[in-house]
Protein backbone atom coordinates (compact mmCIF):
# COMPACT_ATOMS: atom_id res chain seq x y z
CA UNK A 1 0.00 0.00 0.00
CA UNK A 2 2.79 2.41 0.86
CA UNK A 3 4.43 1.79 -2.52
CA UNK A 4 1.22 2.85 -4.26
CA UNK A 5 1.01 5.99 -2.15
CA UNK A 6 4.67 6.76 -2.78
CA UNK A 7 4.13 6.43 -6.53
CA UNK A 8 0.87 8.35 -6.93
CA UNK A 9 0.97 10.76 -3.97
CA UNK A 10 4.64 11.22 -3.05
CA UNK A 11 3.85 14.54 -1.38
CA UNK A 12 1.76 12.76 1.32
CA UNK A 13 3.65 11.16 4.22
CA UNK A 14 2.45 8.75 6.94
CA UNK A 15 2.28 10.29 10.39
CA UNK A 16 2.15 13.78 8.89
CA UNK A 17 -0.67 13.73 6.30
CA UNK A 18 -2.40 10.51 7.33
CA UNK A 19 -2.28 7.81 9.97
CA UNK A 20 -0.02 4.88 9.11
CA UNK A 21 -1.80 1.66 8.13
CA UNK A 22 -1.89 -1.06 10.78
CA UNK A 23 -1.19 -4.74 10.16
CA UNK A 24 -4.80 -5.56 11.07
CA UNK A 25 -6.06 -3.12 8.39
CA UNK A 26 -3.74 -4.64 5.79
CA UNK A 27 -5.18 -8.10 6.51
CA UNK A 28 -8.58 -6.75 5.40
CA UNK A 29 -7.23 -5.01 2.31
CA UNK A 30 -6.97 -6.24 -1.27
CA UNK A 31 -5.14 -4.55 -4.14
CA UNK A 32 -6.07 -5.38 -7.72
CA UNK A 33 -4.17 -4.65 -10.90
CA UNK A 34 -6.30 -3.62 -13.85
CA UNK A 35 -4.77 -3.63 -17.32
CA UNK A 36 -6.39 -0.83 -19.32
CA UNK A 37 -6.77 -1.64 -23.00
CA UNK A 38 -8.40 1.61 -24.09
CA UNK A 39 -8.52 5.09 -22.56
CA UNK A 40 -10.35 8.27 -23.52
CA UNK A 41 -11.37 11.50 -21.89
CA UNK A 42 -10.87 15.22 -21.68
CA UNK A 43 -7.71 16.90 -20.49
CA UNK A 44 -7.64 20.05 -18.40
CA UNK A 45 -4.38 22.03 -18.46
CA UNK A 46 -4.51 23.41 -14.90
CA UNK A 47 -6.02 22.52 -11.55
CA UNK A 48 -5.87 26.11 -10.27
CA UNK A 49 -9.63 26.49 -9.91
CA UNK A 50 -10.02 23.43 -7.66
CA UNK A 51 -8.77 24.15 -4.12
CA UNK A 52 -6.82 21.17 -2.81
CA UNK A 53 -6.45 19.59 -6.26
CA UNK A 54 -3.09 18.38 -7.48
CA UNK A 55 -1.84 18.75 -11.04
CA UNK A 56 0.10 15.82 -12.45
CA UNK A 57 2.06 16.73 -15.59
CA UNK A 58 1.12 14.90 -18.77
CA UNK A 59 4.03 13.38 -20.67
CA UNK A 60 3.38 13.91 -24.36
Amino acid sequence: MQLLLDKYAPHLKPGRDYRATTLEELKRTAVYRIDIKQWSGKRKKAADDFPGAFFYPYNE
